[in-house]
C-alpha cells in the first residue's frame, strides 16, 4: 500500500509539472510586479495654441503612439494657452500624482518663474523625459529693407524703438530672451525696444506676414514653411553651429561675434507627485519613441537636436539651464524673482 501511495504521488507530480512550468514562465500581472499603466484617457497638455512648436511636438507624439498602439488607453492633445504656460501648469497640478496627464514642457518653466509671472518653476512639476533641443531663428518680412543681421543691428543702435519685436508666449519668455541676448551683446538698448507677446509662434509669424511687427524670434520649425516660400527672410540663428538644409546659409550669432547660446529644450513633464512607477512607464514609452523612424525624420526636418534623457538626467539638465537663464535675465535686467540658493 505504501509503495502504491508513493507511486501515485510521483505520477501526480509528473502530471502537475507542465502546469507549474507554464505558471512559472507566465508574465506577472502589473499589480504583482508593481508596474503602472494608464487605465483611462491620457491627456497631453500644451501651454500654447495650435501650430506652435510644443503643439507640433504633442501631435506628432499622439500620431506615432496611436499608429503603433504604444499606449493601451485613449490619447488626446489638450491646448491650454495663455499666461506664458501658467494656465497649463496650474491645470496639470490640479491632477497631482496622476500619471494620466503629461505636458510638453519648455524653458518657460524657468523664465516665467524668474520674471515673476509665475510662482511655479521646474521644481514644482515632475520631469519625465527630455526629447530634444530647439534653437531660434531671427526673421523679417520678405519685403523688409533689413537684409542681414548687420542691417538689423545698425537700425536698432540708431533707434531701438524703430523695430518692433514679436515673440511668444510672454515677455521675458525663452523667445524674448533668445532675441534679447545677442542684441544686447551687440550694443542695442533692448529695454527701449517695442516688444509684443503672442499666444503662439504661429501667431507671431502671422503678425510678421501682415507687417504688424518688424522682427520675430521663433523656432525654426514654425518659420521654415514661410522661409521656403520666400515670404519671410532669416537673418541669423541662435545656435551652437549652423543649422541644416534650408537654413544652412544663415549665419549663427556666434559667427557674428555673440558667444552666448540658449537652447530651448522640449521635455515631457507631469503633475507634481507622480510616482516612480508612473514615471518609469512613460520613460519606456519615450525611449521607444526616440528610436522611431518617423520621429527621427521629423526631428531632422524641423532642425531639432535629438537629446533623449530619462527623468533624473532631465532634472539635472533643467537645473543647469535654469542657472544659465537666471544669469542671463539678471544681466538683462529682467530678473524679478531670484531662485533661493
Amino acid at each position: 500500500m505504501d509503495r502504491y501511495r508513493f507511486s501515485l504521488n510521483v505520477e501526480r507530480g509528473f502530471l502537475l509539472l507542465p502546469l507549474l512550468l507554464v505558471l512559472a514562465s507566465a508574465p506577472l500581472s502589473h499589480a504583482q510586479t508593481g508596474q503602472w499603466t494608464p487605465e483611462r484617457n491620457v491627456e497631453i497638455v500644451v501651454g500654447t495654441g495650435p501650430g506652435s512648436g510644443p503643439d507640433i511636438t504633442a501631435r506628432l507624439i499622439l500620431k506615432i503612439w496611436q499608429e503603433q498602439r504604444a499606449v493601451n488607453a485613449p490619447l488626446v492633445v489638450i491646448n491650454k494657452p495663455g499666461a506664458g504656460n501658467v494656465i497649463a501648469w496650474n491645470y496639470l497640478n490640479e491632477h497631482a500624482g496622476d500619471g494620466h496627464y503629461l505636458m510638453v514642457g519648455n524653458v518657460n518653466l524657468s523664465t516665467g518663474y524668474l520674471a515673476g509671472t509665475s510662482t511655479l518653476s521646474y521644481r514644482d512639476l515632475s520631469p519625465v523625459a527630455m526629447l530634444f533641443n530647439e534653437f531660434t531663428v531671427f526673421i523679417v518680412n520678405g519685403d523688409s529693407p533689413m537684409k542681414t543681421a548687420a542691417d538689423l543691428i545698425e537700425r536698432l543702435k540708431a533707434d531701438p524703438t524703430s523695430v518692433s519685436l514679436g515673440v511668444s508666449t510672454a515677455i521675458g519668455g525663452p523667445n524674448h530672451l533668445a532675441g534679447a541676448i545677442p542684441l544686447k551683446e551687440k550694443g542695442v538698448e533692448i529695454k527701449k525696444m517695442r516688444t509684443v507677446a503672442f499666444r503662439s509662434g504661429g501667431q507671431s509669424v502671422t503678425a510678421l506676414l501682415g507687417k504688424h511687427v518688424d522682427l520675430v524670434v521663433v523656432s525654426p520649425s514654425v518659420a521654415l514653411p514661410h522661409i521656403k516660400s520666400g515670404k519671410v527672410r532669416a537673418l541669423a540663428v541662435l545656435s551652437s553651429s549652423r543649422l541644416r538644409r534650408d537654413l544652412a546659409d544663415v549665419p549663427t550669432w556666434r559667427e557674428l561675434g555673440v558667444p552666448s547660446v540658449l537652447a530651448k529644450y522640449r521635455i515631457m513633464i507631469g503633475p507634481k507627485g507622480m510616482t516612480r512607477e508612473q514615471i518609469a512607464f512613460w520613460e519606456a514609452q519615450f525611449a521607444r519613441l526616440s528610436e522611431n523612424e518617423e520621429w527621427m525624420k521629423v526631428i531632422a526636418e524641423n532642425l531639432w537636436e535629438a537629446e533623449y534623457m530619462k527623468s533624473r538626467e532631465t532634472l539635472r539638465y533643467m537645473e543647469e539651464t535654469h542657472k544659465q537663464v537666471e544669469d542671463a535675465m539678471s544681466a538683462l535686467g529682467l530678473l524679478k524673482q531670484p531662485s533661493p540658493r
